[in-house]
């Protein structure tokens, strides 16, 4: 049964409200595979089939058809209008998704800031080849990459899980709907707290969405401020849970 969740920073509770939804599991057990596509790999994205059952999508959809989508205002103008609503997804869940995508992802993402050489380039992936061949364990099970990333430390980064607040998306056939080119820049993890993880209160708190859900510091000039050890998010990830109709494609555009 979905339940309306609140936020440890209620200036980042989303206009169409927060759900969680903390029976719903993922029981099924789909044969995952890796869909090779050349120009979607030569833009830095790949293509996992079967992630999800066509069951366990469709009762992903009911779920979320029970919590309710928020249609945009007929005058609202912006990048984005469709239905929406966010989902927070449960520990659980979070590592169920995270343990199905990670035979399929790289297994470990060498990140520079700014420009960099070809070089400096072959000397991270050097560096990273020699401490996955010194037992470097965790992260995913493809080959490592290496890509700019100018809002996060220059380092090596696995795979440690996914991000519990979910955005879900509906469009409708009349073709208004859209989501115009944007970029997703890298966030901090949030993370889900349910009633008796934490210390014990009279009457149950709600379900509580931490922003931050890793701890992040902030810098003089109020911007998040990483540490060697934190969890940063440099992969988007997009689950499609209904098929069978024309266009919905998402459109990667080269930087």
């Amino acid at each position: 049964m979905p339940m309306r969740c609140v936020t440890a920073n209620p200036l980042h509770l989303p206009a169409e409200g927060l759900w969680c939804a903390p029976s719903f599991r993922l029981n099924d057990s789909p044969t995952t595979s890796l869909l090779e596509h050349g120009a979607t790999s030569a833009l830095g994205a790949l293509r996992i089939g079967s992630l999800l059952s066509g069951r366990e999508a469709a009762r992903m959809v009911k779920v979320a058809d029970g919590m309710g989508f928020v249609q945009p205002a007929e005058d609202e103008s912006g990048d984005r209008r469709n239905g929406a609503l966010s989902w927070a997804l449960h520990d659980e869940l979070c590592e169920t998704l995270s343990r199905r995508i990670a035979p399929h992802v790289p297994r470990a993402i060498c990140a520079h800031r700014h420009e960099a050489s070809a070089e400096h380039r072959e000397e991270l992936l050097r560096l990273e080849s020699l401490r996955h061949m010194l037992g470097g364990g965790g992260g995913g099970g493809g080959r490592p990459w290496v890509r700019r990333c100018d809002g996060a430390p220059e380092g090596t980064y696995r795979l440690a899980g996914i991000n519990a607040r979910c955005r879900l998306y509906r469009y409708e056939p009349d073709g208004k709907d859209r989501f115009a080119p944007h970029y997703d820049e890298v966030w901090p993890g949030s993370r889900l707290v349910l009633a008796g993880e934490g210390a014990g209160a009279v009457p149950a708190p709600p379900p509580l969405l931490e922003y931050d859900g890793w701890t992040y510091g902030q810098g003089e000039d109020g911007a998040w401020a990483w540490e060697p050890g934190d969890r940063v998010s440099h992969l988007s990830l997009l689950l499609y849970l209904t098929d069978g109709f024309g266009g919905g494609e998402i459109v990667l555009l080269p930087e």
